[in-house]
């Protein structure tokens, strides 16, 4: 037999080895609300995803931009070194005194 909603919550909780009984409506609800649920936890998740795939993106920026500039300020530190040896490899060859930077 059927029973109506307000059967249903009139009987208080199943006893022991009672299943709960809902009506088709109840059951629809109840599946819309969990729907709904999951479709917002979805979004949350998928927002979280995006804002993490954009700090991703700018940390790689920064690394290509670090790793350039280390990349330059590494060659430069070089230059200036084979520089003074070369000031100190013709100031020899010539007999000039070394210049101190």
């Amino acid at each position: 037999s059927a029973l109506s909603s307000s059967t249903i919550h009139d009987l208080g909780p199943p006893q022991p080895g009672q299943p709960f009984k809902f009506t088709v409506g109840e059951s629809c609800d109840r599946i819309k609300e969990e729907f709904n649920f999951l479709q917002a936890q979805y979004h949350n998740l998928k927002m979280e995803c995006e804002k993490i795939a954009q700090e991703k993106t700018e940390m790689q920026r920064h690394y290509v931009m670090f790793a350039s500039h280390s990349f330059f300020c590494n060659v430069t530190t070089q230059f200036r070194v084979l520089f003074v040896i070369l000031i100190a490899i013709v100031g020899m060859l010539f007999c000039f005194p070394p210049e101190v930077e």
